[in-house]
């Protein structure tokens, strides 16, 4: 028998959302069970050997999307390398072991045991805090683990349950198709679009807040939201347009013959039908659950599949920043030049290259991505950002107030800046930057001064050293020299070029710049 979606998306949604919640009540349990203000499922990304949170309870947002811990690295990394628990009753009982955002814990206690499924580490389960402030016990331990061995059998089917989504072209919550099918149908409705010569539109719907909502209330909160926001945009569309899940809290339509100036009157419809009732019945969420669309036109705008989706996420990011305008439609180049030419402003190609480490430090990046500004200069206190509106006076004045500095705009275009604020993103993640001069010596060699500098007040530049000392000891290159933060290198000018490819391979180190001094050439380290 052959499955057609709507069928396939009602056999296996059942027992992907049943899995979500019962992990959400495990980690409940865990709470209650072991009377821990605190508690994290750490999972284990084998392609990185990272472990990252999956779930948490008690644990501040900001934590909960950035924590990655190495295998060995503090004490998850420690138990998931060793496969062994740790129950502390002070902090101070290992102290070989770092404990990670140890200023944010209550008490000195905590407990912590390794997940394995059929012999392979899956993650790592933590409790912290206890509620009336003593210490974990023995028992509390022996929970644990029994709990440890829940979660690992619920992680194993839903593993199995993503590898089946995987294969289908179906979302399992909302039966719509998924972000794989995605890709396939877009470019038919491009092919078909150029075929006829027809206009095509992309609208990005994504939850404003999904993320803060999910981590507050947990998954079965968010995907009834995810869920109600779909049918209700499914039931606003026409027949011959396409709904599709694009994220956990995100949908992508495609309109066949729809222009960019129809788009916006389609987009307000969605979100008048949208809002014709409350979301949830929630009424004390703050903040509260919006819809923000970004917009995007063939061949108005765009002129392939692939222009289509970056405007459209450009334009869905800025208006994440602007609370009063849900609806944004890609900015064309020209407008913008014409603007900065008109407001005698300079206009800004490519921000993203302008970004150094020590810019990436001056603006606050939750402010930067809310408010589609990036930091691209900076002389005796003077901060030079890149704005989409140089006339936004409420902006330049809110950036001066954060950064304690003056401003002076300069002009970009959105989907320039929103990729530029990833590059910011990539700085501030590496805990340590490497700045490379390379000399040229009699003959065919070549001597590589590599200074590493820190990114972070956490970072440590001991293990990054031995990397790339490690790194130097490729054939046809040689130290010369070695200290805390800097080492010089001899090599031949091919093993100058497979050092600095494997330099750039280091986890957690960011090349900043290559400096060639015969000739005083910078390059992007990134290229």
């Amino acid at each position: 028998m052959i499955l057609d979606q709507s069928e396939l998306a009602q056999v296996l949604v059942a027992p992907a959302l049943t899995i979500e919640r019962l992990l959400d009540t495990a980690m409940a349990l865990v709470g209650s069970g072991l009377d821990a203000e605190r508690c994290s499922l750490m999972l284990l990304l084998p392609e990185t050997g990272e472990l990252v949170i999956d779930k948490a309870r008690g644990l501040a947002e900001s934590v909960v999307s950035c924590a990655r811990v190495k295998l060995g690295e503090g004490v998850a990394g420690w138990v998931a390398r060793n496969r062994t628990p740790i129950l502390a009753d002070s902090a101070h009982a290992f102290p070989e072991l770092e404990r990670r955002y140890c200023a944010s814990y209550a008490t000195q206690s905590f407990v912590s045991v390794p997940i394995v499924a059929k012999e392979d580490l899956v993650g790592v389960l933590n409790a912290a805090d206890k509620r009336n402030g003593g210490a974990f016990s023995v028992l509390d331990l022996a929970n644990m683990e029994q709990f440890a061995l829940l979660v690992a059998e619920l992680v194993d089917v839903r593993a199995a349950l993503e590898a089946i989504e995987q294969k289908s072209p179906v979302d399992l919550l909302t039966g719509f198709g998924n972000r794989q099918y995605f890709g396939t149908r877009l470019a038919q409705e491009m092919a078909r679009a150029r075929r006829y010569d027809q206009q095509l539109t992309l609208l990005l719907v994504e939850i404003d807040h999904g993320n803060e909502l999910a981590s507050s209330l947990g998954s079965e909160f968010s995907d009834e939201l995810a869920l109600t926001v779909g049918n209700r945009l499914q039931r606003a569309i026409r027949r011959c347009d396409v709904i599709m899940r694009y994220g956990p809290h995100a949908f992508a339509l495609i309109l066949p013959q729809t222009g960019d100036g129809v788009a916006e009157r389609a987009a307000e419809r969605l979100i008048d039908e949208v809002n014709t009732q409350p979301l949830t019945e929630r009424a004390d969420l703050s903040p509260a659950p919006a819809l923000r669309i970004g917009i995007s036109s063939y061949p108005s705008l765009a002129l392939d599949s692939e222009q289509l989706i970056n405007q459209a996420q450009a334009a869905l990011d800025l208006a994440k920043t602007r609370p009063a305008q849900p609806i944004s439609i890609w900015r064309q180049l020209t407008d913008q030049l014409d603007e900065a030419q008109r407001l005698g402003v300079p206009y800004l190609v490519d921000p993203s290259e302008m970004i150094t480490a020590d810019l990436a430090q001056l603006v606050p990046l939750d402010f930067a991505r809310r408010r589609c500004c990036v930091p691209v200069g900076y002389e005796r206190g003077k901060l030079t950002v890149a704005v989409v509106d140089a006339t936004d006076g409420y902006l330049l004045s809110e950036l001066a107030t954060v950064t304690h500095l003056s401003i002076h705009p300069v002009i970009s275009g959105q989907a320039t800046i929103m990729m530029a604020l990833n590059r910011m993103s990539e700085l501030l993640r590496k805990p340590a930057a490497a700045d490379v001069v390379i000399r040229k010596t009699p003959g065919r060699g070549r001597e590589l001064k590599i200074v590493l500098k820190p990114l972070s007040s956490e970072a440590s530049l001991a293990n990054l050293m031995g990397q790339v000392a490690d790194a130097c000891g490729a054939p046809g290159v040689r130290i010369k020299t070695l200290d805390t933060c800097a080492i010089v290198a001899s090599a031949s000018a091919l093993g100058c070029s497979r050092l600095l490819k494997t330099l750039r391979r280091i986890d957690g180190l960011l090349i900043e710049s290559i400096k060639a001094e015969d000739n005083e050439r910078n390059q992007p380290g990134d290229e």
